[in-house]
């Protein structure tokens, strides 16, 4: 609040450099609860969190050593971005972009990365992996392209989606709990492949018990007939009330009321 004799204070997000913390587990129960909370209203640190999940999931497929590894140099980068309560110093911000999404998060990741590489050097090749599929990720978060359904089945119960008018799309979803909130996967089947093109664009949405709706990720008709698509939210499984596949135009042709 700024006036007479004060100086303007600066509009700064408090959960800025939080999202990396909260994925792979370093926040406490307290400020944990407060950034879920903070996240159902704040796009921008929506989109740091979705940017960063994959990064995630690739540290998980290599093992709890490397996911460890990468905690500490968090923790050390957080303590290192910290104020200094002995000589009251307070480290300068790193400049912001236009939009400070998604450059900071490659930057905070190639960070990361980098501190641990130097701690395991006869590791190189695994952490040089990781950079590459951050760099890949980050950049190819627009849009979603969905591929052919393959792999295990989610661990939750695949539910039939309710059509909502003719359209020839039909889809099971499945909600299953993470640390984080919710992993939803679609399943998709195409009846009358002749009535759509390549390229066609579907976005998931997820519905709060408010009636908000979050769009959680987008993804286009590929060749196939079949499409498995996954996406997240931080809201956990008992704070959705809807899912609902949508059209670019706000056409609601899907929905799985929970």
């Amino acid at each position: 609040m700024s006036g007479p004799g004060r100086d303007p204070v600066p509009d700064v997000d408090p959960f800025e450099h939080d999202d990396a913390a909260y994925l792979l587990g370093a926040l406490d129960g307290v400020d944990r609860a407060a950034f879920e909370a903070h996240l159902l209203g704040c796009t921008a640190c929506t989109a740091r969190v979705a940017a960063l999940r994959p990064v995630v999931r690739a540290l998980a497929a290599a093992g709890d050593e490397a996911r460890d590894e990468v905690r500490d140099a968090l923790a050390l980068s957080l303590e290192s971005t910290t104020k200094d309560t002995t000589t009251g110093d307070t480290p300068t911000p790193k400049p912001a972009t236009a939009t400070n999404v998604p450059t900071p998060q490659a930057d905070r990741v190639a960070g990361l990365v980098s501190l641990v590489e130097r701690r395991r050097r006869r590791t190189r090749w695994l952490f040089g992996g990781l950079a590459s599929v951050a760099a890949a990720t980050i950049a190819a978060l627009a849009v979603a392209l969905a591929v052919p359904s393959q792999g295990p089945a989610p661990t939750a119960l695949a539910q039939q989606m309710t059509a909502t008018g003719a359209a020839a799309i039909r889809a099971t979803a499945a909600i299953a709990a993470a640390p984080w909130g919710s992993e939803i996967t679609i399943d998709c089947s195409y009846a009358g492949s002749s009535q759509y093109t390549s390229g066609d664009v579907y976005l998931l949405q997820v519905v709060d018990l408010s009636g908000r709706s979050h769009e959680i990720g987008s993804w286009t008709l590929a060749r196939s007939t079949e499409a498995r698509f996954t996406s997240g939210t931080a809201l956990p499984p008992g704070q959705i009330r809807a899912v609902n596949v949508v059209e670019p135009d706000g056409t609601v042709v899907l929905r799985l009321a929970t």
